[in-house]
């Protein structure tokens, strides 16, 4: 995950949690949008995937990444937390999560995979 003029995060994406959901994010990659916040809970970016709920749930620890389905928002969370929609969730932060924790609204973050051929499947 990059943020235009700010600096860099990583994770990794786990396609045994919503193998459906991750897919399609990965054919839809690289996904770039605004970040927004929902209080201090979680930042998410808005995709253009249409999905719908796949093993799908309301609780979360601070670095998870989840889809949520109502809008295909990509959502980090920056503190554990529940939620009251139920989301899928695809991942986990592996650095960076501070700087991410920090992000502007409005600023542009792009996610994709990365290009080294040392990575797993499905690393961002």
């Amino acid at each position: 995950m990059t943020v235009r003029g700010r600096g860099d995060a990583e994770g990794d994406l786990f396609r045994h949690l919503a193998p459906l959901t991750l897919s399609t994010l990965l054919s839809s990659m690289p996904i770039s949008g605004r970040v927004n916040r929902f209080d201090d809970v979680f930042i998410y970016v808005i995709s253009d995937a249409v999905l719908g709920v796949e093993k799908a749930r309301k609780g979360f620890e601070r670095g998870e990444v989840a889809f949520l389905p109502s809008n295909g928002a990509i959502c980090i969370f920056l503190r554990d937390s529940s939620v009251a929609k139920s989301m899928n969730p695809i991942g986990r932060i592996t650095k960076g999560l501070d700087f991410l924790q920090n992000t502007s609204l409005g600023d542009v973050i792009t996610i994709q995979q990365r290009e080294s051929s040392s990575t797993t499947p499905g690393s961002t």
